[in-house]
């Protein structure tokens, strides 16, 4: 019942047992054909016999040489776990390259050495983390395990019980699935790295879909089917349990949870660890009272996702039961189920068997239905707060995780079923289908405006593409972020249309004069592409003191159809909030140029250029425009 403090999105899963890591790659380069600036080489360690020798050689002419060696092709679709193993020695300083992995082009894992140290990119703009030191001339065995369906991968070295490194995003989060691995020289000046064994595993789930999604930032989990009741909280162990966190670290007292169904009845076991029990006293055993106010588990069921209705259960320690209906903000303690929840108190835990009967929920769910779902524990005894999913706040229907319900058996294959299971959950076709139209609208705009909804219709046309070759839950996920993106950026721009119109509203200045003009402040930084439009200010207000200076910017917007070609400036004596002119004040304009910016763009992006570079002046001829920048330096003397 009350607050949690952190939010996430949520997206889809269903209960899959893992099988056994598959090898799916490994080199140990006996009988490699070496080329170029490689060799083969003996290795001097135990475990491998053969090394490869990659290089970066300077030539007679003085050009570089530079040596590398990779793989492609590798099939890591449907591996919800990914573990390459490598062994590497840094033969010189200026051995730069670990082991890179890649999706295709796009890159994924990249790990350099740099002055004996490992460093990790943390993004495409040379972002680097320290993963530890290394020691050159020495052979060092390096992992990355990558939770392929999370984006992300922890790093060890040499110790492979705790990694240097984890939950380390992928350097550019376009990343779908790993297909490549690569390692190379120097690209500047000699260098020689040894590269030893490379394994890489794959952990794949048997069933569908991944046992993963049941985690952050998915969370739907799939309900198994048993044939018998449990009788017990002991007849469930063979089910992979559910977590409950607080979102922000461990648990003092950590809780699991673990679902499955038959015909007629949901049921969910709890189990609560509990330091002391003895204070699981006095709780509350009434029907319907506060059972929350003690330590208790907490049900949230959506049978219907399209409507904001849910069923909240909550129990005790004690078996003290709560129950309502809430719809529309509105809750309704006066519905009651006839579920129930056994109890079982132990020495330093205690478990509840919860039996929830389909009939209470408007029937057994339908084949594949997706009902939404949350879990929760109140702890007042250690003040933790803990939730399946993280959220805001428990009552909030559109934040809940999904509950699928499988049939016992299905023909389709994966990828079929993961496209169906998306479509149904986030229907992305219909989501950029108004993203369109919104875009679509044949509305006057400043060029700076049009240029911004160029740059969204692009990004859509991307996203479509997008769409029709996702086959992942990994590739979906992406696709609904971006979709989010796109809505809220298409949003922002029609509230700047609204706003820029105004601009140029029949009898405005705007209107008269064939263009706009806005104060903006100094500390605004104004690309061509702007889409968020500024307030139409018209008059400057400083507040300065003797001796000081103060700037503001001047935005020229032509009107629509119009374009600018030159500017001329004139500046009128100041004066001060008594309306008397400042004696000695001084004012400088300046042209504001545009510059395009130097920044790494991900697909579908387009460059922008920014307000930059200042020219001084008081007439300015430039090429036909939509926008002018122009900054004033004002300067106040003393007295």
């Amino acid at each position: 019942m009350r607050y949690l403090w952190t939010a996430t999105i949520t997206l889809c899963a269903f209960l899959g047992s893992a099988s056994a890591d598959e090898v799916i790659f490994k080199e140990d380069f006996r009988g490699f054909e070496a080329h170029g600036q490689q060799r083969v080489v003996a290795s001097g360690h135990p475990d491998f016999a053969q090394a490869l020798e990659v290089r970066a050689v300077r030539g007679a002419d003085g050009t570089l040489k530079q040596g590398s060696w990779s793989t492609s092709g590798l099939d890591t679709r449907g591996a919800e776990v990914l573990t390459i193993d490598y062994w590497i020695m840094f033969g010189t300083e200026s051995a730069r390259y670990a082991m890179l992995a890649n999706d295709g082009a796009i890159k994924s894992i990249t790990v350099i050495q740099d002055g004996g140290q490992l460093l990790v990119a943390k993004g495409l703009n040379r972002d680097w983390q320290p993963a530890g030191k290394v020691t050159l001339g020495q052979w060092h065995h390096i992992r990355y395990v990558v939770h392929c369906l999370r984006g992300e991968f922890a790093v060890y070295v040499d110790d492979m019980a705790t990694p240097r490194l984890e939950g380390l995003s992928y350097r550019d989060t376009r990343t779908v699935s790993l297909t490549r691995l690569w390692i190379l020289s120097s690209a500047s000046q000699e260098s020689t790295t040894r590269l030893g064994a490379i394994r890489v595993t794959a952990r794949m789930a048997t069933e569908f879909p991944p046992l993963a999604l049941g985690e952050w930032p998915y969370y739907v989990r799939g309900v198994a089917w048993t044939a018998l009741p449990p009788a017990t909280a002991r007849d469930v162990a063979g089910v992979a349990p559910m977590e409950l966190t607080t979102g922000g670290g461990a648990a003092r007292e950590p809780a699991r949870a673990r679902i499955l169904r038959d015909a007629d009845n949901l049921y969910i076991v709890f189990h609560m660890q509990a330091d002391d029990m003895a204070l699981r006293v006095d709780e509350v055993t009434a029907r319907d009272g506060r059972p929350w106010t003690n330590d208790c588990f907490e049900i949230f069921l959506q049978p219907d996702i399209a409507e904001p209705t849910y069923i909240h259960l909550v129990g005790n320690a004690s078996g003290g039961l709560y129950d309502a209906r809430h719809s529309h903000g509105e809750r309704d303690t006066g519905w009651d189920g006839h579920w129930k929840a056994v109890i079982e108190r132990q020495a330093n835990a205690w478990t509840a068997l919860v039996t929830i009967p389909f009939a209470d929920l408007g029937g057994a769910p339908a084949r594949d239905a997706i009902w939404g779902f949350n879990l929760g524990r109140e702890n007042p005894h250690t003040k933790d707060v803990l939730s399946w999913t993280r959220l805001t706040n428990f009552h909030t229907p559109e934040h809940f995780g999904k509950l699928l319900f499988p049939a016992p058996s299905d023909d389709r294959s994966t990828e079929a079923r993961t496209i169906a299971l998306m479509d149904r959950l986030y229907d992305l076709p219909t989501r950029l289908a108004a993203i369109e139209q919104q875009l679509a609208a044949d509305q006057d705009m400043t060029p700076n405006l049009t240029t911004a909804r160029e740059h969204l219709r692009a990004e859509l046309a991307v996203q479509r593409a997008n769409l029709a070759q996702a086959r992942s839950f990994a590739a979906f996920r992406l696709l609904l972020e971006d979709a989010q993106r796109l809505s809220l950026e298409t949003a922002d721009l029609a509230q700047a249309v609204r706003r820029s119109q105004a601009y140029f509203a029949d009898g405005s200045a705007g209107r008269r004069r064939g263009y706009a003009s806005l104060v903006v402040s100094s500390m605004e930084k104004i690309a061509d592409n702007q889409s968020n439009a500024f307030p139409l200010v018209e008059a400057a207000h400083l507040r300065l003191s003797g001796r000081e200076y103060g700037s503001f910017q001047i935005m020229l917007l032509a009107l629509p159809g119009q374009t600018i070609g030159s500017v001329e400036t004139a500046v009128s004596p100041l004066s001060g909030a008594d309306g008397q002119a400042l004696d000695g004040a001084r004012t400088q304009v300046y042209l504001v140029e545009m510059i395009r910016t130097a920044r790494q763009l991900e697909q579908g992006q387009s460059q922008a250029s920014y307000a930059d570079v200042l020219r001084p002046g008081e007439a300015f001829t430039l090429p036909p425009t939509g926008m002018v920048v122009l900054w004033v330096d004002v300067y106040l003397p003393a007295g």
